[in-house]
């Protein structure tokens, strides 16, 4: 299976940015998120949203075999109805 989680945490510093106010920082912080995009375009950097697909099937009840719990490892049957 691929990379499931990748994370990067910025600290921006924002009396060093120009931020005088408390308000100011969203202004900074919206600043850098546009200047990212840009770069990650000009870059052809992309990151899709994680897609995970599930086919369900129908089957007869007597077909399908039951299910494991996975908390007790227990048979659980699983009808859909």
């Amino acid at each position: 299976m691929a990379v499931s989680r990748f994370s990067v945490a910025v600290k921006l510093r924002g009396n060093r940015l120009g931020a005088k106010e408390y308000v100011d920082q969203y202004l900074l912080k919206h600043e850098f998120v546009k200047r990212l995009h840009k770069r990650y375009d000009q870059e052809n950097i992309t990151i899709p949203f994680p897609i995970r697909t599930i086919h369900m099937q129908h089957a007869e009840r007597s077909q399908a075999p039951p299910a494991a719990d996975s908390r007790s490892g227990q048979r659980t049957e699983v009808t859909h109805g």
